[in-house]
């Protein structure tokens, strides 16, 4: 019984942290926008904006990054931030993280 028990929460525990997690970062966005885009259009304000919104601008932080001068500053920014000790451990870790997802395979 405990086995079965061990084995329904092994496979049902990433599930359900990847879900809180996205919940979570869904609204931490919601409410970080909802402020200052409830000030801007008022009554048309609708939950959902705040990561709209969000979504609309990490793509644009993107494209800017694209450009080659900007990617050069950008990699001289981030040999800087890397000499910090304790951002330097947080850094690498989501770096490497995320570089899984963003294999040119």
């Amino acid at each position: 019984m405990g086995k079965i028990f061990a084995r329904g929460l092994i496979a049902i525990t990433p599930v359900a942290v990847t879900i809180a997690l996205v919940v979570w970062i869904f609204m931490a966005l919601e409410k970080a926008f909802s402020f200052p885009l409830r000030m801007i259009f008022g009554p048309f304000y609708f939950t959902g904006m705040g990561v709209i919104v969000a979504l609309i601008l990490i793509f644009f932080v993107g494209m800017i990054i694209n450009n080659w001068v900007i990617q050069k500053i950008y990699s001289w920014g981030e040999k800087i931030l890397k000499r910090i000790p304790i951002f330097k451990t947080f850094y690498n870790a989501i770096s490497d993280l995320l570089s899984f997802f963003n294999r040119k395979d």
